[in-house]
């Protein structure tokens, strides 16, 4: 993922973290409604609501998983600064 897409770098709070895939899934990519991010301790929920992409059975999702997932997790790992 480019981080360059994103109207600015995302930050440690799940508010910050929202909003970057907010713009990303549903302004950039139109991809998603909408995405709702919550901390938990050490643990970080996304709901996305709406997907628009479909992964049932594709070959793409059993080989290396959810698109959608990999671009939150890239968002994630450089809002905490971690892999």
């Amino acid at each position: 993922m480019r981080i360059e897409l994103l109207e600015s770098k995302p930050g440690h709070s799940a508010d910050e973290m929202e909003t970057a895939l907010n713009c990303l899934l549903t302004k950039v990519l139109n991809i998603a409604h909408n995405v709702s991010v919550h901390i938990m301790d050490v643990k970080v929920e996304v709901k996305i609501n709406a997907p628009k992409i479909s992964h049932e059975n594709t070959w793409y999702y059993n080989c290396l998983g959810s698109p959608i997932g990999s671009i939150i997790a890239a968002v994630v790992a450089e809002a905490l600064k971690s892999p």
